[in-house]
């Protein structure tokens, strides 16, 4: 009986080892199987992160353009409304000048018609005052001027068109004197209504550029809960 046990015993143990060898192989396999397509799942997800930083940087660049692009809006706007609120200034001068000379003028036409002699005479004195005025103002340009204002050009322009002041004749106005003094007063009007479009211009370049950096402040938000998804 003892022999019998023993080699029960020894065929038990082999096949025990066998077994165990086998399941050692499976697993292994299994093993190895499985770790693949882990590596290849982390290198995707790297690869996605590493996209989505490139995008966010991208975007990032962009958005600092763009509010870099709001600042130099205001600060041109800003320098251009101090520079075109001085030319207004000189403009209104000029056109205060221009409008009382052709106010008193006419008072003096109506006077004399009328045969109003102190109101012709009081207009008269206006007249003068108003045209000694305007003859400093036109005699102080130089023309071309030095500094390119839109305010001494048209002044030039206005020296053009009443000829070096010589239409501005003491106590004497011709029609075309008054149609060179009406003419110059258009100028300016219009001196001033480019300036204030100029001005328009700039404000809408504000506005635009701060519509573009909110949109972008918002797909900069998505951006950012797309990357932490």
């Amino acid at each position: 009986m003892q022999p019998l046990r023993r080699g029960r015993a020894a065929a038990a143990a082999v096949c025990g080892t066998t077994v165990l060898l086998a399941v050692a192989a499976y697993t292994s396999g299994v093993s190895s199987s499985a770790a693949a397509p882990v590596a290849l799942s982390t290198t995707s997800v790297i690869s996605r992160l590493q996209a989505k930083l490139f995008v966010a940087q991208q975007h990032e660049h962009a958005y600092e353009g763009l509010e870099q692009a709001v600042t130099t809006s205001l600060g041109r706007f800003a320098m251009a409304k101090a520079s075109h609120d001085k030319e207004r200034q000189n403009l209104a001068t000029q056109e205060l000048l221009l409008d009382n000379v052709m106010a008193e003028a006419k008072h003096m036409a109506t006077a004399e018609k009328k045969g109003k002699v102190q109101d012709f005479n009081t207009a008269v004195a206006h007249l003068n005052s108003g045209m000694t005025e305007l003859k400093t103002l036109l005699s102080a340009a130089n023309c071309p001027p030095r500094h390119g204002g839109q305010a001494a050009l048209n002044m030039c322009l206005i020296k053009q068109q009443l000829g070096e002041a010589a239409m501005l004749r003491q106590g004497q106005t011709t029609p075309k004197g008054m149609a060179a003094l009406s003419s110059a007063l258009e100028g300016t009007e219009q001196t001033g209504r480019q300036l204030d479009r100029s001005d328009q211009r700039l404000q809408q370049d504000i506005t635009a550029a701060k519509i573009q950096l909110q949109q972008a402040s918002v797909f900069r938000g998505f951006l950012l809960f797309v990357g932490l998804s």
